[in-house]
């Protein structure tokens, strides 16, 4: 490294440094100094008090022999005594002899204690200016301190607004806080905690938690940090990719891949529980003709009234779905054969009595015809293909009809 180069380090070690501190001459001439030792002694020169002091006390040359002298000195901003050291600078044969002057106590303590204030300054601005919201709360889970991305979050004016606000006008499920404070109680630390809040005018949102406990010496929790993140379109997002993934785009029912994974996680319930089950493979008659003579933008008319009519005529516990083209499967978990036979003319029926429309407004009626089987434990495969021969026997008996059959309990 060249000479400019330790220099400037030098400079910057110097400067940093926690004591007031300057590089001074037996004349009391100034070198060198920090900005502490500038605040305490201005100008380039020590005052003529200081430095009669160090000449009669014989600092000069005790710290020449002895490499350090200690001595109390008169802070000229407070009056008050400090320790202060001086120490011989090495220098070059035949250079002047140069000492570094540094003052103590009074400067280390209000250096570090403007550090830690500067340090907790930046430390709220960075809080304050944090794109995520951010509190501190008791042990009880009471609020201490939040930042301001936290109060537009939730809609309020103040810290106070929020600090008085009742528990059910901020948490849409009281529970899941009380949750939160007991999991920090036994592990310390719950990271991606999934919440559901509401703002000050009732509307409500997704947040996402990361909080840390502190504890005391007992293990005892004595407040606990949060980071909160507001996660609603990210939810609403995701479950608009699954749903995107999972479902027919032009029906919204189940595609063939999802309805597949139903009709599998079905059967096998089905055969844990020993509780029945029912297939339905549906098909349009004549839904060719449809696309042929109305266009296919009455087709997929058909097809999305189709599905309307088909859920209408289910439970909340029922899965229907497109099999593919005009031919749609629907499962019936925990229904026998019977059961499966009166849904099946539900729709039947639904759709029979609809009328549908085209392009040109011209209303007409379509037909379904439905093949019905009822299993309480068999094979995917075997069951489909069951349903589907009793489809297409419904169709070759005039459609429009239900036809069912019924797979022996293996």
């Amino acid at each position: 490294m060249s000479d400019i180069g330790k220099k400037n380090i030098f400079r910057r070690v110097f400067e940093r440094s926690v004591r007031a501190a300057a590089v001074v001459d037996r004349d009391g001439r100034i070198h060198l100094s920090n900005s502490g030792f500038q605040r305490m002694i201005p100008g380039s020169r020590l005052p003529q008090s200081i430095l009669e002091i160090l000449k009669m006390r014989r600092t000069f040359q005790v710290s020449a022999e002895q490499e350090h002298a200690r001595f109390l000195i008169i802070d000229p901003g407070t009056g008050r005594n400090q320790p202060a050291t001086l120490t011989q600078l090495p220098g070059e044969p035949g250079g002047e002899n140069l000492f570094l002057l540094e003052f103590h106590s009074h400067f280390e303590e209000t250096r570090l204690e403007e550090a830690l204030q500067e340090s907790e300054q930046r430390f709220c601005q960075l809080q304050q200016n944090l794109p995520v919201g951010i509190y501190r709360a008791n042990r009880d889970g009471d609020l201490e301190t939040v930042n301001d991305t936290l109060l537009r979050m939730t809609g309020y004016d103040s810290f106070s607004q929020l600090q008085m606000a009742e528990l059910e006008d901020v948490w849409a499920d009281v529970r899941e806080r009380d949750n939160l404070i007991r999991r920090l109680r036994e592990e310390g630390a719950v990271l991606g905690y999934t919440v559901h809040l509401k703002r000050k005018d009732g509307g409500e949102f997704i947040g996402s938690f990361d909080a840390r406990g502190k504890f005391d010496k007992e293990g005892k929790l004595v407040y606990f940090d949060t980071i909160v993140q507001d996660i609603t379109e990210k939810v609403r997002a995701q479950k608009e990719l699954e749903r995107l993934a999972t479902s027919d785009s032009l029906t919204g029912l189940a595609n063939r891949q999802h309805l597949m994974a139903k009709l599998e996680y079905e059967l096998k319930r089905a055969e844990r529980y020993d509780t029945p089950l029912t297939l339905l493979m549906i098909d349009l008659d004549y839904f060719k003709q449809i696309n042929d003579t109305r266009g296919h933008q009455a087709g997929d008319a058909v097809l999305r009234d189709f599905a309307g009519l088909v859920g209408q005529n289910l439970r909340e516990i029922d899965h229907a779905g497109r099999y593919g083209g005009e031919e749609f499967c629907v499962v019936l978990p925990e229904t026998d054969l019977e059961g499966g036979i009166i849904i099946a003319e539900r729709i039947r029926e639904s759709v029979e009595n609809h009328v549908f429309s085209g392009r040109d407004e011209a209303s007409f009626h379509v037909t379904c015809s439905i093949g019905v089987v009822n299993a309480e434990s068999a094979d995917m495969d075997e069951l489909i293909s069951v349903a589907d021969s009793r489809l297409y026997e419904a169709k070759r008996d005039g459609r429009n009809r239900v036809v069912p059959y019924r797979v022996e309990k293996l």
